[in-house]
């Protein structure tokens, strides 16, 4: 006779193993995420049991794993070692009801559990009349909603779908948070050996300019509020390190006060090539930024002669501009450069002007619009938005600038309506596209809002204030 695989022995066996002992994380309660581990006893008192992620927000069991016949130490060293805090033990009634209230209530919106549920659900008794009910809250806020939570542009797309089709719009919430920067690089749930460990970025080995958005995740705190580090950089790295400080600082807080409601905001129709671009109305070529690539350099190397007078540079942009006019790039980086100079948007607005049938045009106007105050029609419609496909119906995709962009408009726009939650994950957005150090006079103008408006949600969110 083959013998019983473990897997089979739980499907079939584990109920009638007698219940050892169930964990689960300290303050649970206020937890958006409940870590909870279910351990039987053998007769050779080795354990079999399973972990359970249970989101209670919305995901259910979002994600499981089981173990058999193994040693008391094997919980210690493997699976509460690995683990985020520390853990308490519970009943198992209440165990069993924190995973079934996740479950159903999850259910209730047709999303279903992780896939190892079929297996680590017979570590559970059977869900009937014999558990005792006890009440474990679920949703988010009195008339508990749905809340959606999730670390990456496209993750969970397919729950965000089942809420719209089953919750309908405006009965759930939905927070996006770029989290590679405060999540280890492997999640313990997945880690099975014995990997070495990544060799530390340290900011006083980045080269000059060299601190960018792609390796802020990388630093350490300690590296990023280093003062004696930070005076040898330049203005935008200290400014991004900064803003990263608070950032992590917010996260740390607890998403207790996140509800960030705007479920589009991420679900663009896509990145486009920049060698394969959209046809509505017609993106910048690939050709327009080979072009433009000589003439930017040419523009701003004659800039960076010192001591040059406001009257000088507006000479020098004007000359590049008889040169330049027909380049959309060069003049897509010339306007950005000049939005808060009204002499210098004077001068390059009239070459802006007739390329507003580009998307990126589009939004840079808008951009600006909104900087200085101006409210025009056509601007209004992007600027409260909540995707790009809202405003380009018709376009089958977006590049990483127009993304970049778009993202730095409803930054900017959340900040002065006091919105932080859905500030803070839009600019996590416009820094997860693809080198959004271009943008960096759009950037710079942003900060000179955002920066002061979070340091001030975020000290008031930790107690400082």
């Amino acid at each position: 006779m083959q013998p019983m695989s473990p897997k089979k022995y739980i499907e079939t066996k584990a109920r009638s193993l007698p219940m050892h002992k169930c964990y689960v994380n300290e303050n649970w309660q206020e937890a958006a995420i409940v870590n909870l581990l279910v351990c039987r006893r053998h007769v050779n008192n080795n354990i079999t049991g399973a972990f359970y992620l249970v989101d209670l927000k919305c995901l259910g069991v979002k994600d499981t794993f089981w173990f058999f016949n193994e040693s008391e130490a094997y919980i210690q060293n493997k699976i509460f070692k690995n683990a985020p805090g520390k853990f308490e033990t519970i009943d198992y009634h209440l165990a069993h009801n924190i995973v079934f209230a996740g479950h159903d209530f999850a259910m209730d919106y047709d999303i279903h559990p992780h896939k190892e549920f079929a297996t680590t659900r017979f570590i559970l008794e059977a869900d009937d009349d014999n558990i005792p009910l006890i009440d474990v809250a679920v949703g988010e806020g009195p008339e508990a909603k749905p809340h959606l939570m999730t670390y990456g542009m496209n993750e969970h797309l397919d729950a965000l779908a089942k809420l719209r089709k089953n919750a309908g719009e405006g009965n759930y919430h939905y927070t996006v948070m770029n989290m590679d920067r405060f999540m280890d690089k492997d999640d313990f749930l997945d880690n099975d050996g014995d990997e070495g460990e990544e060799e530390e970025t340290r900011l006083a080995d980045l080269p000059p300019n060299g601190l960018n958005f792609s390796v802020l995740p990388d630093l350490s705190m300690e590296d990023l509020m280093d003062a004696a580090l930070l005076k040898t950089r330049n203005q935008f790295e200290i400014i991004i390190a900064r803003v990263e400080v608070l950032l992590r600082l917010n996260v740390e807080a607890g998403p207790g006060t996140v509800d960030y409601t705007e479920p589009h905001a991420i679900t663009e129709a896509g990145y486009i090539l920049l060698d394969n671009p959209s046809e509505y109305p017609h993106g910048m070529t690939n050709n327009d930024y080979i072009a433009g690539q000589p003439l930017v350099e040419a523009y701003t190397n004659e800039l960076e002669q010192e001591g040059l007078s406001d009257e000088v540079k507006l000479a020098i942009l004007a000359n590049h501009l008889t040169m330049a006019k027909s380049n959309p790039y060069f003049l897509q980086l010339g306007f950005e450069s000049c939005m808060k100079e009204p002499n210098a948007v004077n001068l390059i607005l009239p070459y802006v002007e007739p390329n507003k049938q580009l998307p990126i045009f589009r939004l840079l106007l808008a951009f600006y619009r909104l900087l200085n105050d101006l409210r025009l029609d056509d601007s209004e419609a992007i600027v409260n938005s909540v995707s790009l496909a809202d405003t380009f119906s018709a376009k089958d995709g977006f590049d990483s600038n127009e993304l970049t962009i778009f993202h730095t408009i409803q930054t900017l726009r959340h900040t002065r309506n006091g919105n932080m939650a859905s500030a803070t994950a839009h600019y996590d957005l416009l820094t997860s596209t693809e080198y959004p150090e271009m943008h960096i006079f759009l950037l710079m103008n942003l900060f000179a809002e955002f920066l002061p408006a979070l340091e001030k949600y975020v000290l008031e969110r930790i107690g400082k204030v």
